[in-house]
């Protein structure tokens, strides 16, 4: 979290709320651009040695290959004409986090590919590539963990129900077309990738259906039955974890 100081200007990262996909797709790109060019390190330094605390070495590169402020006694307050950001960097990733996350996904409306890896993993990737050595809030050991552990791991699990957007959209778009045979498959497969985040949020079909998508009702009867068969369900209520983790994709 910034603590602001007094009689220095802070400019706010975003110029307006997220409210829809589009200022989302904005503000995630954003946040990738600003971590890939060290913006908010830039920051952290500076205010590091504003604080006179002791700087890593990447930290004090990044220093020396700014413009020299020697003559100036005061804090910096503009670099590139842009001021220091009111907000820290993990918290600005936690509000991209939280609009990526939608409740219950239809799968016979029409979202952006940010509700699958376009959205999560480009996040996540960004956090973990270039976020070692940034501060990090109390408690938090780890970078990724800046992200609360429950909404990481129900992003992990949208990114895999993804496979089944689309049905419903137009007649042929449906479990009863043959040709549409690989989102099952493809939805397990995902969901296999990522058995930490299935058995932290305790996933079953019930969860699937009530938390993460819905379906038309012909799709429904069909995604049941195909669930229940592939993996060996005996109940909508079962944990899927130990039948995933013996799944054979």
């Amino acid at each position: 979290m910034i603590n602001k100081k007094k009689n220095v200007p802070y400019s706010d990262f975003y110029d307006e709320e997220i409210k829809s996909d589009f200022k989302l797709q904005e503000h995630l790109e954003d946040f990738v651009y600003s971590m890939e060019t060290d913006y908010f390190r830039m920051w952290e330094a500076v205010e590091k040695e504003e604080d006179n605390k002791e700087l890593s070495e990447r930290e004090r590169n990044i220093l020396d290959g700014l413009i020299s402020f020697d003559d100036y006694d005061g804090p910096i307050l503009y670099i590139n004409e842009i001021a220091r950001p009111t907000k820290s960097w993990y918290e600005v990733a936690n509000d991209v986090a939280q609009k990526l996350r939608v409740e219950r996904l239809q799968s016979y409306e029409m979202y952006t590919e940010l509700v699958g890896e376009e959205g999560w993993d480009r996040l996540r990737d960004a956090i973990n590539k270039y976020a070692g050595g940034l501060s990090l809030p109390e408690g938090v050991t780890e970078p990724i963990q800046v992200i609360p552990a429950r909404l990481r791991h129900e992003l992990e699990i949208q990114v895999a129900i993804d496979w089944l957007i689309g049905l419903g959209q137009r007649e042929v778009l449906t479990l009863e077309n043959p040709e549409q045979n690989y989102r099952i498959p493809n939805l397990l497969s995902e969901l296999k990738k990522r058995e930490d985040s299935v058995q932290y949020v305790k996933l079953t079909m019930n969860m699937i259906l009530s938390d993460f998508i819905e379906l038309r009702e012909k799709d429904l009867k069909t995604f049941k039955e195909e669930m229940k068969k592939k993996l060996g369900l005996h109940s909508m209520d079962e944990e899927i974890i130990d039948k995933l983790s013996v799944y054979k994709v």
